[in-house]
C-alpha cells in the first residue's frame, strides 16, 4: 500500500493495490514518512475502507480538524 495522505503519526490514507482508498491506523505508520512511500504492514494495527468518498471525506475531518472545548 502506497501512502496517499497523512492524517498524523498514528493515521494514513492509504491506497491498496487495487485502487481503493483505505484509512490505516497504527502507532507512529507515518511517522518519518511522506506522500508516496510504502506503508510496512507490520505497522498497521487498524484499517477501515469506507464505501463512498463522502464518508471518508467526514472520517478523515475528525483527524484534521478536531473541535476541542476550552475547560473552565
Amino acid at each position: 500500500m502506497i501512502i496517499k495522505r497523512i492524517l498524523n503519526h498514528n493515521a494514513v490514507i492509504a491506497q491498496s493495490k487495487k485502487d481503493i482508498d483505505i484509512l490505516l491506523f497504527g502507532r507512529g505508520i507515518a511517522f518519518g514518512r511522506k506522500t508516496g512511500d510504502k506503508v510496512n504492514p507490520i505497522d498497521i494495527e487498524k484499517s477501515f475502507f469506507l464505501k463512498n468518498r463522502d464518508n471518508m471525506t467526514r472520517f478523515t475531518e475528525m483527524f484534521i480538524n478536531p473541535n476541542y472545548s476550552p475547560l473552565i
